[in-house]
């Protein structure tokens, strides 16, 4: 492997079990993809470094020598990706290795240097992706301001416009930290640097400000240290209005740095919110999950109309946490009691003969049951009286 790891060349290595064979073929067809297609973007558009893709190489884990290399450069978690340049470990990519789009972004990402410079609109336009962006304008940065972009440098890109007739065009001041961005979001003032503070600025501001969430990007953004406020909402019922309310919300607290603001098909993941005590009946609810491991709030007015409210109190400690811990009687419990609810919600829907049907063949079932125990209970009795008289007769 470290033959292959020439001086200032990025190389791709891909570990593996020889077992995922599917993910293997694929992850080939990404390194042949990026071969003849990909490069790493640079400030000097005549000057593109391009990666050593003869060097798009493999590392099967499940092998003597190859579990040594896996070992040594901690890539037991397979199937992942890491890139080189030179001996240098750049980043890693863990998540879906069959993604090719996720996979160029990411090379992308980490391969453009950290505040590269841009002259004009063309050239910022080329940097452009669904992902936030971060933008200054200055000929001096501070060095906290590399450091914290360098924690996320692997999900988008930080660049440095050095126009200042483009600056003034964008309306961004020379002391600040600006965010690209579909939405209006905040910005950072560089001239009152707060190393802690403007992690949790950046940590917040790479996301949109208000976004879909789903099984694809839920634990990603549910682990990313901030609290999230997940609006949950029947699809069929008008959700683009609450999307448009929610949305006034999520601009009025932009600069509470550890809010995120989601939404999601309630409807479609109702089995799940159902465990932590929602209820589709009265969506939209919310739920906000904690920037805590395994914490999360929920009350019976967490609702769209009590934002304000919920924020309120949470930041304020005025309700308690909860635990996600999810028993098996919990998870029967929860089902049994849907069921009820799913009968009573049916017979209460219908009309009034159906209705009152209804009520007869429960008063037939418990007239049944009082049937059934009384006649055990005769024949009980029946049965003791019998034996005792049998015993009597014998002792005389």
């Amino acid at each position: 492997m470290e033959r292959k790891m020439k001086k200032n060349k990025f190389i791709l290595f891909f570990f593996f079990l020889f077992t995922i064979k599917t993910v293997h073929i694929e992850t080939r067809k990404v390194c042949n993809v990026l071969q003849f297609g990909t490069h790493a973007i640079t400030s000097n558009k005549e000057n593109r470094k391009y990666f050593n893709y003869e060097l798009c190489s493999t590392v099967n884990c499940d092998n003597q020598k190859g579990y040594t290399v896996c070992e040594i450069y901690g890539a037991m978690r397979v199937p992942q990706l890491k890139l080189f340049k030179g001996s240098e470990l750049i980043s890693t990519y863990s998540n879906d290795i069959t993604n090719y789009n996720n996979i160029k972004s990411w090379i992308y990402y980490i391969t453009t240097p950290l505040f590269v410079g841009v002259q004009d609109e063309n050239e910022l336009k080329s940097y452009e992706t669904e992902n936030n962006i971060f933008l200054t304008c200055s000929e001096n940065l501070p060095a906290d301001l590399f450091d914290v972009a360098k924690l996320y440098k692997e999900e988008c890109y930080f660049i440095n416009i050095t126009n200042p007739d483009m600056c003034t065009r964008m309306n961004i001041k020379t002391n600040e930290l600006h965010v690209m961005s579909a939405y209006n979001h905040s910005t950072y003032d560089l001239d009152t640097l707060d190393r802690e503070l403007l992690k949790l600025f950046v940590n917040k501001n790479r996301f949109p400000l208000v976004m879909k969430i789903d099984h694809r990007n839920f634990f990603n953004i549910r682990s990313s240290g901030n609290n999230l406020m997940l609006l949950l909402l029947d699809m069929k019922k008008n959700p683009n209005a609450y999307i448009l309310e929610y949305k006034q919300y999520a601009e009025k607290y932009k600069n509470h740095n550890d809010i995120l603001f989601g939404y999601i098909d309630g409807k479609y993941y109702e089995e799940n919110l159902e465990l932590y005590g929602t209820d589709s009946d009265y969506y939209p609810q919310i739920i906000v999950f904690s920037k805590n491991p395994r914490e999360y709030y929920f009350e019976g007015y967490f609702n769209i109309d009590n934002v304000d409210n919920i924020i309120y109190d949470v930041k304020n400690k005025r309700i308690y946490h909860k635990f996600e811990e999810f028993t098996k009687f919990r998870i029967i419990l929860i089902k049994f009691k849907k069921h009820i609810k799913y009968i009573l919600k049916k017979a209460f829907k219908t009309d009034f003969l159906s209705f009152i049907g209804f009520i007869c063949s429960v008063i037939m079932m418990l007239l049944t049951a009082i049937l059934v125990i009384h006649t055990i209970y005769k024949y009980y009795m029946s049965y003791t009286h019998n034996t005792y008289i049998e015993k009597e007769e014998k002792s005389e």
